[in-house]
Order: structure tokens, then C-alpha cells, then sequence
């Protein structure tokens, strides 16, 4: 959930009268702050909502945005394991200043929303492990000493690049297979007997004493938006005194960071000075900020390069203000150390960043995620209960943030106002009444549903944003060797293209060609699309072997387009899926299916933490992944970060697709020097270990196509690389020379 979620939550609901609903408590819900605030879990103490809604039980609960009627993801937490509930939580997405109220309603749910945050305890190494969506960590039991010797309270790290709850099914592959990149991430952070990220230990006389391994745990909550963890360690000897330990340790969904409240016990009543820490790593840097309220020590530097390990990590702890008495390094930590009375509970916070995530690509990200964490912390949102009310959801929302809704169950007139919004059936209609000046974000909000249309948008500033990517598609199926619908449209562009002598035309006027075949075109600066799906549904395999020309683009990005943004879509098709032509776009948290040349085009884009999926067209050579035609004129083409090149399926045959090959159409003869670079990215064993090849007798090797920290079992060093220094110069900021679109996902 980034920028363009947010954005969802100023929707109204649909025009055909009110909808009539049941009894509900209202919330408002604020951010008193200067920055968006993605992922934030809201907290209700059950016990007054249940006075008020006599009827609601965990069982019977649901939350809604009163503006739009959307459901929203909810939990319901018995924090003590009373078996009594105690608070609901719920999870909004709010822009800066923006104030929202939601619904609270004694009903059963409408849907289900995937987990988000979870806590698990394997028997056969007694760790308990909890994780959010971005990232895991475990700890060890006595248990373990069944099988090894380790004693440590400190934490472990998982690195995680995708959004899935890993736990269950990293611990199911084993303990070796777990600490190697399947295109998923690893563990590749060693605890031993230290702190790991954020353990923590009494210091004394210039000591570390941590506990040894818990001796028993309770889950109290395992999701799907937060799980908690409590630790009982049993009593250890510092100094004379017997100590002893409670930790809870509490993530949400979305976060990198968890919450972790610690006691420390002992027979007198003397203060104690604790520390909590992070382990030291060859090559990293440390650096701490400290404030009156919260302060933050931050590690960063390189992954250990053990089995296959790549990338940076960043680790960090934050301490209250009012707790810290020094920041201190010693041969293998930094620490932060605090003063407590034995009994008291003190919360900090502690996690690790990962640059393969994709939400950290330097040591500047790093510093900026913490200080905004604290931002958080020192600006909670502000959450009132308003009065009860039964009734419509007929209420206008706090704020607007858009301009259309369309929606294939609209059954008034195509753009009738209805609150102040227009209203559509069609994606068609809502675009064509976009202004022609139009200089702001136009925010057009698409329900789930079936578009067959095929779109141009040709406006500045037009946010297309879909309610769910799985279940909001925007489908048409023309192909290059087809014909073509005569309309105005087409004949404008047949008409520009021709003038201005454009690749992949069409070879006969009533054929649509591989530029004329797209399902969604961009042709205008600062587009935004984000949470829907793409596709050109033309049956490839019906007719791959009767039909010429089977090029079927489903998103074309064409030159007048620039800074256009695709965030959280799936872009699917067969052969040429997605032809990039404008000057700048970014794509990020995408996947993107086809086989034969599947990203193409003479554009510069940067992919970050993309999936790249190839399909199987059962045969020898199954595809090629890019053909880019970059001008020599343009510095940069089509530039991957840090993602994940798939197949569609297991039996696809290994080394059946290549990575690309230099596409040099006919009417530029000697302008194109094809670049593509991939960097940090995975591998599996579809690709070649050529990686790349000819197209038309053009010489891959004259090309400028390069990789850097490939992994995988489809990355090969032998293929062209770039040096570290060289591959700095493709960092985003560079390619898109200063446009900086993810800072608005954040």
C-alpha cells in the first residue's frame, strides 16, 4: 500500500439509492502530521464498542470507510490470552493532514484480506519466529539444545523480497535450504551468541549478560495484521544478582520495525542498567540521532556474503529519550544503554532493512525510514469515537481526493454527479471528460469488475487507480496482424505515427500493427496507474501457428509520455506485452507476463521489485524477456532493480528463455544502441546461461547489456558485467535524472 491507496479511501458509494446498513459506531481517525502515514493500525479498546453495539462479537465485526463503503482490513486481539477480546484493531492509509472516518459495524465480514503479519513456534528447533509482509525474525528456545549447543537470546534476521508470509514454509524446506536465495530471500544474518538486531542484556562493569534461551513462550496473537510474543527466560547471574527476563514483542503489517517490551526482574530493588543492541558486520557503519523523546541507532553496510548472501542491511534500535544513559561500541556491538528499576516495563522498537525488499537502495534510505518512524511515534493518529448511528452510508467524506468513480453496476446517466463526484460505467467516458488544461492529479477510482475497452489516455496528470489488481481488469484482445476498428482515434494516430515516422506500424492500413494493438496507451506527462491489471487478451495459442504478426501489446507507453508511474498492476500478455516508448516511467511492485520480447521499446524505464514472468510456449526457446531499441542518443533504457525473473510454470523446460536480444527496427538504421541492465536481480533456471542473443544480425556484444549481483540458478558471471562503480551510475535517482516518483509510494 502506497501512495495511490491512500487515495482509495476518499471514495464514495455507488449512485442507486442509500444502502442501508447496520447499526454502527463511528471513528475519525487523523494524521496530525506533514507526512503520509501507510500502514497504520488504528487501536479500539473492545469493552466500549461492545457497549454500544450490544450485537458484536469477534465473530460479528467488520470496519468500513464511511466515505467510499469499503471494507477494511480488520483484527481482533485478546492481548493478556484471557480469551476475552480487548481491542479491535484496523488498518487505514492516510495522506498528510487527512482526516477520515470509519464504520464499526456488528455484521459479519463481506471479505477476506490476505495476512499481513504472523507469529509462529517450530517444535523441532523450539524458535519462535514472528513477521510482517516486509520482513521476519526468530529467537531460540532450551529446546534447541537438542540439536545444537547455541545459547543466545539474541535475534535472528530473514530477509525477505516479497510480500508473503514466509515463515511455515521456510522452516518446511529445511535448515540448509533456508539460507539460500530461491528468489524469495534467506537468512543470511548470523546471531551466534550475540545480540543479533535489538537482543537485549544487562551491561555491567563494561559487560554484556544477556539471558540465555527462553525457556517457554506464548503466542497471544498470530495476525493477520499483528502478532504477539511473549519470552520468559529463566533467572541469570550478574554481578551477584539473579535476573531475570519478559519480553513481548509485537509487529504490525507493513512494518519493518517491531515493538519490544521488556522487564527485567530481580530479588532487590536497585536500578539496573540494560542495554539492547546490534551486532557488528564486516564492512558496515553505524551512526545514532539522538532526541528528547526517542533516539535511534542505526547499523548499514553489507550482507555476509555467505551462501550467495547480496545486497546491504540495514539494522536498528530506538530507546526512549528519558531512558538513554550512553551510546557505546564495543569490539562486536553498538549498544544503547538505559536505566531501569527491576519490574519496570520499558518499550523500544528494533529491525532490519533489506536494499533486495525494494524500499532501501542506500544508507540514506536507511536513516530517512528511521527518523520517519520516530515522526510516527511522536505524532500517533488521533483516533474519537463520534456518536453511534443507524442508517445509509449517505455521509460526504472528510476529504476529496478524486474526481471520478466508475463502476459496471452504475446504472444512472455516464457522468451525472452524485455527491459531488462524477459517475461512470465505462473507463472511456471518465477519460474523455478529463479537462484538456488539466494540471492537477485527476484521480479516476475503478471498482472491481470487466472492462473490455481499449484506452488512450492523452491528459496530464491522470491517476487511474483500480480497487484490487486481481479483480479490476482492463482487457482487449487486438493483435498486430489482425484488423483494426476504424475510429477517430485510430485514424489521428495512424496519421502521427506515419508523419513522424514510428516504429512497428502496422504493414497494411486495416492491420493494427504492434503500436496500434495496445490495450491501454499512455501519451501524456505525470500518469499514474495503480492497483489493476493490464491485459491483451488475444489467444496466442489458438493462433501462433495460422496467423502472421502476432504482437499484442497490452500497455503501450508512447513518446509524449513522461514521468508516468505503474505501481502494484499485473500487465499481462503473450508476445510484446509491454512497449515502452516515453522518456521516463517507473514500475514498481508489478508483474508482468508474456514470453517474446514481453518489454521492449526505445524508452527509458526503471523496474523496481517487479516480478518478470515467462510463459511457456512448450517449445526449445521459450521467449526472450526484453528486446530494448534505446537510441544512441538516450543514456539509458530499460533499467531492473532488484527483480525477480520467473516462469509461469514448474515444467517450463531450464534454460528455455533469454534474457533478451538488441531490437534495431528497420526505419532507425544506425541510430539504436540497444541498453538493458539488470541489477540485483534474481534468476530462476529458465534463463539461458548465454543470457543474451542476435536479433536480425544485430551483435548483442556491440550492445549495452549488462548485469550486476545477479543470483539464482539462472545468473552466470560469465555474461557481461558491469563493476560496482559502474553499476552506481544506474542507481534510479541517475536513470530518471532526478525525478524521484518513490518517495510518493512511501
Amino acid at each position: 500500500m502506497r501512495w495511490c491507496r491512500l487515495l482509495l479511501l476518499g471514495l464514495l458509494p455507488l449512485l442507486g439509492g442509500a444502502v442501508e446498513t447496520p447499526e454502527a459506531v463511528r471513528v475519525r481517525v487523523e494524521n496530525p502530521s506533514d507526512v503520509a502515514r501507510p500502514d497504520e493500525l488504528v487501536e479500539l479498546a473492545w469493552a466500549p464498542l461492545a457497549e454500544q453495539l450490544p450485537a458484536l462479537t469477534p465473530e460479528q465485526v467488520r470496519v468500513r470507510d464511511e466515505a467510499s463503503g469499503r471494507s477494511v482490513p480488520h483484527q481482533v486481539v485478546d492481548n493478556d490470552g484471557d480469551g476475552r477480546p480487548d481491542v479491535l484493531l484496523f488498518l487505514v492509509n492516510l495522506w498528510p493532514r487527512e482526516a477520515r472516518t470509519y464504520r464499526v459495524e456488528a455484521a459479519a465480514p463481506e471479505t477476506t484480506f490476505a495476512a499481513r503479519a504472523f507469529a509462529y513456534h517450530e517444535p523441532q528447533r523450539d524458535d519462535v519466529a514472528w513477521e510482517s509482509d516486509r520482513v521476519a525474525y526468530r529467537t531460540y528456545g532450551q529446546g534447541l539444545w537438542q540439536l545444537e549447543s547455541l545459547v543466545s537470546s539474541g535475534i535472528d534476521v530473514w530477509l525477505k523480497r516479497v510480500r508473503d508470509l514466509v515463515i511455515t514454509r521456510w522452516y518446511a524446506k529445511g535448515h540448509d535450504a533456508y539460507h539460500i536465495d530461491t528468489g524469495e530471500g534467506a537468512d543470511f544474518f548470523s546471531v551466534g551468541q550475540s545480540l543479533g538486531a535489538g537482543g537485549t542484556a544487562i551491561w555491567h562493569e563494561g559487560r554484556l549478560f544477556p539471558a540465555r534461551n527462553f525457556k517457554s513462550y506464548r503466542i497471544l496473537a498470530a495476525g493477520p495484521l499483528r502478532a504477539i510474543v511473549e519470552l520468559h527466560y529463566e533467572p541469570w547471574e550478574v554481578g551477584g544478582r539473579q535476573v531475570s527476563e519478559v519480553r513481548r514483542i509485537t509487529i504490525d503489517a507493513g512494518q519493518y520495525l517491531f515493538r519490544e517490551e521488556v522487564t527485567f526482574r530481580a530479588a532487590d530493588s536497585e536500578p539496573l542498567t540494560y542495554a539492547i543492541g546490534l551486532v557488528k558486520r564486516e564492512g558496515v557503519t553505524g551512526a545514532w540521532k539522538q532526541r528528547d523523546d526517542w533516539t535511534w541507532l542505526g547499523v548499514w553496510g553489507p550482507v555476509e556474503r555467505k551462501n550467495g548472501g547480496h545486497g546491504e542491511l540495514g539494522t536498528a534500535v530506538l530507546m526512549p529519550g528519558d531512558r538513554l544513559e550512553a551510546v557505546r561500541e564495543t569490539n562486536d556491538h553498538y549498544l544503547l544503554l538505559g536505566r531501569m528499576r527491576p519490574g519496570e516495563t520499558v518499550v523500544h522498537y528494533a529491525g532490519a532493512g533489506w536494499t533486495a525488499a525494494g524500499d532501501f537502495r542506500q544508507v540514506e534510505d536507511w536513516w530517512a525510514y528511521l527518523d520517519r518512524f520516530v515522526q510516527r511515534l511522536r505524532e500517533p493518529l488521533r483516533v474519537a469515537i463520534l456518536t453511534p448511528s443507524t442508517g445509509a452510508l449517505r455521509t460526504a467524506p472528510d476529504t476529496y481526493t478524486y474526481a471520478a468513480v466508475v463502476d459496471p453496476a452504475y446504472v444512472g446517466p455516464e457522468g451525472a454527479r452524485v455527491d459531488g463526484v462524477r459517475r461512470y460505467r465505462t473507463i472511456g467516458r471518465a477519460l474523455a471528460d478529463v479537462p484538456a488544461d488539466n494540471d492537477a492529479p485527476y484521480v479516476i477510482f475503478v471498482r472491481r469488475g470487466r472492462y473490455h475497452e481499449k484506452l488512450s489516455i492523452d491528459r496530464p496528470f491522470v491517476y487511474l487507480i483500480g480497487e484490487d489488481r486481481e479483480t479490476t481488469v482492463l482487457s482487449y484482445d487486438d493483435v498486430a496482424g489482425g484488423p483494426c476498428a476504424d475510429s477517430p482515434l485510430r485514424r489521428a494516430l495512424l496519421a502521427r505515427w506515419q508523419a513522424e515516422n514510428r516504429s512497428a506500424q502496422p504493414r497494411q492500413p486495416d492491420r493494427c500493427g504492434t503500436r496500434g494493438s495496445f490495450t491501454l496507451r499512455i501519451a501524456a506527462p505525470a500518469v499514474r496507474v495503480a492497483h489493476l491489471t493490464v491485459e491483451n487478451a488475444f489467444d496466442y495459442p489458438a493462433y501462433q501457428d495460422s496467423l502472421r504478426d502476432l504482437q499484442a501489446v497490452a500497455v503501450l507507453i508512447d513518446r509524449e509520455a513522461d514521468r508516468t508511474v505503474f505501481y502494484d498492476c499485473v500487465i499481462r500478455g503473450y508476445q510484446d506485452t509491454l512497449f515502452v516508448e516515453g522518456n521516463r516511467s517507473y514500475f514498481r511492485n508489478c508483474t508482468i507476463l508474456g514470453h517474446v520480447d514481453f518489454i521492449f521499446g526505445g524508452g527509458t524505464a526503471v523496474f523496481e521489485a517487479c516480478d518478470l514472468i515467462s510463459r511457456d510456449r512448450g517449445r526449445p526457446n521459450n521467449g526472450y524477456v526484453v528486446a530494448p531499441s534505446t537510441p544512441r542518443s538516450r543514456p539509458y533504457g530499460l533499467i531492473f532493480h532488484r527483480c525477480r525473473l520467473l516462469k509461469e510454470s514448474p515444467a517450463m523446460a531450464p534454460a528455455s528463455v533469454w534474457l533478451g536480444r538488441p531490437w534495431h527496427p528497420s526505419n532507425q538504421p544506425g541510430l539504436v544502441s540497444s541498453n538493458a541492465v539488470f541489477l540485483h536481480c534474481y534468476m530462476d533456471d529458465h534463463i539461458r546461461p548465454e543470457g543474451w542473443t542476435e536479433m536480425h544480425g544485430v551483435d548483442p556484444m556491440g550492445e549495452r547489456l549488462f548485469e550486476y549481483g545477479s543470483s539464482g540458478p539462472g545468473a552466470h558471471p560469465d555474461r557481461p558485467q558491469l563493476t560496482a562503480a559502474e553499476a552506481a551510475l544506474y542507481a534510479p535517482a541517475h536513470v530518471l535524472a532526478g525525478w524521484t516518483p518513490w518517495r510518493d509510494l512511501v
